[in-house]
């Protein structure tokens, strides 16, 4: 059995930031952010892409953008109509060149999928089909592509248990050196199961626990954070527990009840010394940044918003990306970091209407404390107009202090 470190949150474990006061914050963020331009996905011609952005990365000069439902729009002046839907899995992006990327050659309908960069133009994407037959089960898979050719299409094992692994729950899979790592919930009991592809093939073993609602693979592929409920003398109790696959050690923070309702979702840092974790509070929600560690006192910053993933900006450090963080329908990007007091430290208004995605990179030009940004989302038109959905790309330059 592993061993289990139990680390209670006693006094004033938090530090709540109220979402009222998050306008007064704003005026003195340490970042200053600057739009230069705003692009759709043209397809050629009036065709207009859509994909709900599942991997969003950009190397060599090409965007890479994959996902499901994607869509293919015939959009001009105020009429709109469309032509295809789920005929491709997304799309490669250079300069103002797109290129579609095929659905894997596999029977059934796309569903989740996620993926990890192992080389320059090399992904791996596991996702889940839904496969034709009276209940239409679901089964999961494994692909590499290169460019925009998929190499062969490889079952992945069940759980433990039997049945597929539910890609809509797992992790981001992480490369750590010649091993593609993810984790994934499942079952009755919602515990962990670590799928690992390496030299001689897949293996999965299940980590001890249950009650997880979300999990996240380390940065380096060899931790793995766990958030959900579990059940205590005192009742329903959200935690925090991190495994450490070398060893099998894990430590378990049961988070204050007056503070957290529930925990849900789970992001690491760029550089895996702390978590932001998703969570429901009395007043709302917000985001709780812990060390990774779990034994620091931890910082409760209460704002709407959805966490997407770790920011490598090294002056906020640690800091995360946020969809969401206006409430309203639109939504706006932020970026939460935890320091001096935990605060939404920048803000970038977007037409967004579901799910985005950002890659933060450093410029070359304007030195450390200035960073690009490309984000993507869906722009929408909605009736009585006619209807479109289609992908935006948002360029933007960061600078912070």
């Amino acid at each position: 059995m592993p061993r289990q470190r139990l680390l209670t949150m006693a006094g004033a474990i938090c530090t709540a930031v109220a979402a009222s006061a998050l306008s007064a914050q704003q005026s003195a963020n340490r970042c200053v952010v600057e739009e230069p331009s705003r692009h759709p996905v043209h397809l050629g011609g009036d065709r207009y892409g859509f994909v709900e952005p599942h991997f969003f990365d950009h190397v060599g000069g090409v965007f890479t953008l994959l996902g499901h439902p994607t869509y293919v729009w015939e959009i001009e002046g105020g009429t709109s109509s469309l032509v295809e839907q789920r005929s491709f899995v997304g799309v490669r992006i250079f300069g103002d060149s797109v290129q579609a990327v095929p659905n894997p050659p596999v029977d059934g309908e796309i569903g989740w999928l996620r993926a990890a960069r192992v080389g320059p133009t090399h992904v791996s994407a596991v996702f889940d089909v839904q496969t034709d037959g009276p209940d239409r089960p679901s089964r999961a898979f494994v692909a590499d592509l290169r460019g925009a050719i998929w190499g062969e299409v490889e079952a992945l094992p069940d759980v433990p248990g039997g049945g597929a692994a539910s890609i809509a729950r797992a992790s981001e899979p992480i490369l750590d050196d010649d091993v593609l790592r993810f984790a994934v919930p499942f079952g009755p009991a919602n515990r962990t199961a670590l799928f690992e592809r390496g030299k001689r093939g897949w293996s999965v073993s299940t980590l001890e626990g249950a009650g997880v609602a979300a999990v996240s693979v380390g940065p380096a592929g060899r931790r793995v954070a766990e958030v959900g409920q579990t059940m205590s003398s005192g009742g329903a109790r959200p935690f925090v527990r991190i495994t450490e696959l070398s060893t099998g050690e894990e430590a378990l923070r049961l988070l204050d009840v007056d503070r957290v309702l529930d925990a849900r979702g789970v992001v690491w840092s760029v550089d895996g010394g702390h978590l932001a974790v998703a969570v429901v509070t009395p007043s709302g929600g917000g985001a709780l940044v812990l060390d990774s560690d779990l034994e620091g006192s931890g910082t409760l910053v209460e704002t709407p918003g959805r966490l997407l993933s770790a920011v490598p900006i090294p002056s906020v450090a640690p800091s995360w990306l946020m969809d969401g963080v206006s409430g309203g329908p639109g939504g706006s990007l932020g970026i939460l970091s935890a320091i001096p007091s935990g605060a939404v430290i920048a803000r970038i208004d977007t037409p967004y209407r579901g799910p985005a995605a950002a890659i933060v990179e450093p410029s070359k030009d304007d030195g450390a404390t200035a960073h690009h940004m490309v984000a993507v989302g869906p722009e929408a038109r909605f009736p009585p107009a006619q209807p479109f959905v289609r992908s935006l790309l948002i360029r933007t330059s960061i600078t912070c202090s």
